[in-house]
């Protein structure tokens, strides 16, 4: 009798694996969460680790009575099939993708907010956003919202800043020291993917709060050009020059109609008039 239950189980086991090995990642999600659920998505570090659990399964009383189940479910049947395989590594943009639909779409906001925590990988959790049941999601035309706007992004970004791996350590250590929410892009950083991280934040802060955007961008730009004027041995030392009242005021408003401070306007004023009055036409000194 043991011997022939042995054999049963053994039968489950391979039928139910023959069953998991045709199901896309979405499917492998949305089985887990609809019909097991012993853990939450934020306790899986991968979605190979989610398989591997659904694999320990496969010879326990009922797992090959849920697959059957499960195979012909209406649920299973609007899931999107490896939408997102193409990007797995991607996780700038998988993080993009996921806070995308979470301030653009209401449907989605709650169900992320609730299950994206630091340990969160952002493949498994986007397929599981778009695996549960119920949303009356149109998966296709938000995909595509999401890839036109991620284009957009990215063609935004002043993406020179990004390409100085100076810049990049920099800029890191400076987010580090700055208080910003971690749930929503890369918390795990290494050299190999410190860009990401600045980009996914910065992505990030753009989505929820545009003008907050354009002043954090701001604001780490001129603390990077800051750090270069003073780093090359060059920061300027305070003149004071006695000027007329007249002159003072035209100086005024020659800073405002140029839109930069008085000192630039003296610097740029004098360097003219040097190369007009001591420089040839190809600005060597004349003497």
């Amino acid at each position: 009798m043991a011997i022939h239950d042995h054999a049963q189980k053994d039968v489950r086991k391979k039928a139910s694996l023959e069953i998991l090995n045709n199901f896309s990642d979405e499917e492998h999600v949305g089985f887990y969460f609809t019909q097991i659920a012993q853990l939450t998505v934020g306790d899986f570090d991968s979605i190979e680790s989610l398989k591997n659990a659904l694999v320990g399964l496969a010879d326990t009383d009922g797992f090959l009575e849920k697959l059957e189940t499960f195979k012909v479910s209406s649920h299973k049947a609007q899931l999107p099939k490896n939408k997102f395989l193409y990007i797995k590594s991607e996780n700038r943009k998988l993080l993009f993708f996921i806070n995308f639909f979470k301030f653009k779409y209401d449907s989605f906001n709650t169900l992320i907010t609730g299950r994206f925590n630091r340990n969160t990988d952002p493949y498994l959790l986007l397929i599981y956003i778009m695996s549960m049941p119920n949303l009356n999601a149109d998966f296709g035309s938000f995909i595509n919202d999401a890839e036109n706007s991620y284009e957009i992004f990215k063609v935004k970004r002043n993406e020179k800043y990004f390409d100085d791996n100076n810049f990049v350590n920099w800029a890191y250590d400076y987010f580090l020291n700055n208080v910003y929410d971690r749930r929503y892009f890369i918390n795990t950083c290494t050299d190999e993917n410190k860009k990401d991280y600045i980009l996914s934040l910065l992505d990030f802060i753009c989505l929820e709060n545009k003008p907050e955007y354009e002043i954090t961008f701001g604001r780490l730009k001129n603390a990077w050009n800051q750090k270069k004027f003073k780093d090359s041995g060059k920061e300027k030392k305070d003149y004071h020059l006695p000027l007329t009242k007249k002159t003072k005021s035209e100086l005024t408003q020659l800073s405002e109609i140029r839109n930069c401070s008085e000192a630039k306007v003296l610097e740029d004023l004098i360097k003219n008039a040097y190369k007009l009055e001591y420089c040839d036409e190809n600005g060597k000194p004349k003497y």
